[in-house]
């Protein structure tokens, strides 16, 4: 009787296992391990599937949570699987391909100040837009119009009809100061990095921005494009400022020969807060006092900062 090797006999036994732990697709020679959720998949094949098959089985399976397959990668090693991430599906709130308006698209972060549905913003964000909407990680979306805008502040105030649950509060009392630790949130680099938000952390490295700017507080949290709008906070969850953006290291790079790290910039407090009460929004305000837990932080800030898609 001629025995199996012992490779055989894994390959044999993993593959039943496989067959009894997994649900058949609609293609021939793949099948989707159980376990798969909201946020992902992941796609066993045979040596006979392709991973467009995967793919298919993986639309299949985000499109139950009204999201979109992300292929995230393939692996042949021990077994031959491919794993998706199931992102929220913005392209649903876009103008279709090939409609005039795709080209002009925007997007940046926000967050609500007001129970009467008042969003804060970047004047550039919105510039050139006429349709505005907001989204909220994984839940629908919310119509907004502006209320106002100021190209020079480069701040901008949004409405939506729908009464928020969770506002922003504002640092009360002392100002912000060099050296103290500060907090971001926002939607950076849509459709590539996370769509339920970043957090980032940092510093106030300088109490003016580029030339001397009195309006703009330098700051060392990591910023990526999309960042612009969102609430920069103190360590009791306050905010002491609007994102607005970072130090082009392209251009610097070509005009110096060095690379700038992390210089970041954003509109201070009391600008912000001038350009609200100029247009009646009346804001909360709380001392910072208490430090609060990054991750806590974070948490208060999603539930208050939207990403903001027009065109």
């Amino acid at each position: 009787m001629m025995k199996s090797s012992p490779l055989r006999l894994l390959s044999v036994v993993f593959a039943a296992f496989l067959a009894a732990c997994s649900t058949h697709g609609p293609y021939t020679g793949s099948t989707t391990y159980g376990g798969g959720d909201e946020y992902g998949v992941t796609v066993y094949k045979t040596i006979y599937s392709t991973t467009e098959q995967a793919e298919a089985e993986a639309i299949l399976h985000c499109k139950r949570f009204d999201k979109v397959a992300r292929l995230l990668s393939c692996s042949s090693i021990l077994v031959n699987s491919c794993t998706f991430a199931c992102d929220r599906n913005v392209t649903a709130f876009l103008p279709p391909k090939g409609n005039e308006n795709s080209s002009k698209l925007r997007s940046g972060s926000g967050f609500f100040v007001s129970d009467d549905g008042h969003v804060v913003t970047n004047e550039h964000v919105i510039r050139s837009c006429n349709s505005f909407t907001l989204l909220r990680g994984s839940e629908s979306r919310l119509e907004a119009t502006v209320v106002a805008k100021d190209q020079v502040l480069d701040l901008a105030l949004l409405k939506v009809t729908e009464k928020p649950a969770h506002i922003a509060r504002f640092r009360r009392g002392r100002r912000i100061r060099v050296g103290n630790d500060i907090v971001s949130f926002g939607f950076p680099l849509t459709g590539l990095l996370s769509s339920e938000g970043n957090f980032s952390k940092g510093s106030v490295t300088a109490l003016s921005g580029i030339d001397d700017s009195s309006s703009m507080l330098q700051i060392s949290a990591p910023l990526q494009p999309g960042n612009s709008g969102g609430p920069l906070m103190d360590y009791s969850g306050n905010v002491v400022g609007v994102i607005v953006g970072k130090l082009s290291a392209v251009k610097v790079a070509e005009a110096t020969g060095d690379i700038p790290q992390n210089v970041n910039f954003a509109i201070k407090q009391g600008i912000v807060e001038k350009f609200l009460a100029g247009n009646d929004v009346g804001l909360e305000h709380y001392k910072s006092i208490e430090t609060l837990d990054a991750a806590d932080i974070a948490d208060t800030a999603k539930l208050f900062t939207v990403q903001i898609v027009c065109w």
